[in-house]
C-alpha cells in the first residue's frame, strides 16, 4: 500500500535534513594541523628604517600577523640587507625572497614602455 506524502511533511523532511547536514559539518573537528600551521614570509627593501615606506612596510607586516593570529609571519630586511635596490627585481622572479619593496622606475629597464601614457 502506497502513501502519499502531502507537501507540508516533504517540506518538514527537507528542512530536517538541512538541519541535520548543517550541524554534522558544524560540529566535524578541522584540520588542527592546518589551523596551526604558520606561513613565514620574507620582505626586503632599501629604505632606511626611518623612511616613510619602510615604516608603513614594517607596519604592514604586524598588521598581517594581527590579522592572522600570528600565522603569517612576515619577517622584515630593511636597508638592503638581503638584496639592493637593483637586486630585488631578479630575486623576486628568481623566488630569492617573497617580498620586495619596488620602486616604479625600475620597471623601465625591464619595459621600456612602462611609464608610456597616450
Amino acid at each position: 500500500m502506497k502513501t502519499k506524502m502531502n507537501w507540508s511533511n516533504q517540506v518538514r523532511i527537507m528542512s530536517l535534513s538541512i538541519i541535520v547536514a548543517v550541524m554534522m559539518l558544524t560540529l566535524m573537528p578541522g584540520t588542527p594541523a592546518a589551523a596551526d600551521k604558520i606561513y613565514k614570509a620574507r620582505l626586503s627593501y632599501h629604505w632606511s628604517p626611518k623612511h616613510h615606506s619602510a615604516i608603513m612596510a614594517q607596519k604592514f607586516a604586524e598588521e598581517c600577523k594581527r590579522a592572522t593570529n600570528g600565522r603569517l609571519d612576515i619577517e622584515v630586511f630593511p636597508s638592503g640587507q638581503l638584496y639592493s635596490i637593483a637586486q630585488i627585481v631578479p630575486a623576486l622572479s628568481q623566488g630569492s625572497v617573497d617580498m620586495g619593496g619596488v620602486l616604479g622606475v625600475l620597471f623601465m629597464r625591464v619595459d621600456k614602455n612602462f611609464f608610456y601614457q597616450e
